[in-house]
């Protein structure tokens, strides 16, 4: 049984801060435009484009920064629910295991995914990409241990 809750935490690395930035300032010199085409439409166009990508890796880098302290676990398995955060706002979707059909693995080369199948027939796909190798077999573990719950 799963008496306590169990938290997993992504230990997926981010690009070093500005990393991103220094790789698209090299590529912006390389197809920078020649001086002639620079106050054209064109030109305006590639200036007005270039800053605003720079400005959202600079805000990209700056949220890597800021949510590296306070990370929030994005599985969360207990015994009576499962709740996974989701997109790039970390929304939480919780499911309750009375609402949990079946329960399957997917091994594959790259990746690992389980499959929830609903009461509705309804598929939600983790991913456990992000994941070390001691905590997939762990959430692995765990939803073996819920697919036997669910089963009986």
């Amino acid at each position: 049984m799963l008496a306590e809750i169990k938290e997993y935490k992504f230990t997926k690395k981010f690009p070093t801060p500005l990393q991103n930035i220094v790789n698209i300032v090299f590529i912006a010199f390389i197809f920078l435009p020649p001086k002639a085409a620079i106050y054209t439409t064109i030109g305006i166009i590639y200036e007005i484009s270039l800053s605003l990508i720079l400005l959202l890796l600079i805000g990209n880098q700056l949220y890597i920064a800021l949510t590296e302290k306070h990370r929030q676990p994005s599985l969360i398995i207990d015994k009576n629910q499962i709740a996974f955060s989701k997109y790039f706002l970390r929304k939480y979707r919780l499911i309750r295991l009375s609402e949990v059909k079946s329960i399957n693995e997917l091994n594959q080369a790259f990746d690992n995914i389980i499959v929830l199948t609903l009461l509705n027939n309804r598929k939600i796909r983790l991913s456990l990409h992000g994941y070390s190798e001691e905590a997939k077999k762990q959430i692995s573990y765990a939803f073996n241990e819920l697919k036997s719950e669910i089963t009986v």
